[in-house]
């Protein structure tokens, strides 16, 4: 079975890959999807290793990918790295989101995407617009 080496602050050990991931190691959807579970459950540091995960197959696939796609992952790790405690980071994620896709940076524009998020992740995501208005 494919483990996952956690070396977190507070937790240093191997646990098993969540099963989606198992079963789509190389697909970076698995990964982000994996993320936005770890956001609903609070679990930010784990969140953001599953999306970083997600970010280094997204861009290095040779494979052409759209714009929600992008925002998907990039959301995501913007998300995590705020609640973590790194707001000068995920500020500068931000700023790239308003430069590259200005018109995806409230969740009134993002529900017209076709992307499945929890209403704590939309809620997530509206304390943090707020937070830099």
């Amino acid at each position: 079975m494919p483990l996952l080496l956690r070396t977190e602050p507070g937790f240093i050990g191997i646990q098993p890959l969540p099963s989606p991931i198992r079963n789509n190691e190389n697909d970076y959807g698995a990964w982000s999807n994996a993320g936005y579970v770890s956001l609903d459950n609070r679990d930010f540091q784990s969140g953001i290793g599953y999306f970083s995960k997600a970010a280094q197959l997204f861009y290095n696939s040779k494979d052409k990918h759209t714009v929600t796609e992008a925002l998907d992952v990039s959301w995501g790790i913007l998300i995590a790295e705020y609640y973590l405690g790194d707001k000068k980071k995920a500020k500068n994620l931000y700023r790239e989101l308003k430069k590259d896709y200005p018109q995806f940076v409230t969740t009134a524009a993002l529900k017209q995407l076709p992307l499945v998020w929890s209403e704590y992740t939309v809620k997530l995501i509206d304390i943090i617009v707020a937070d830099w208005k």
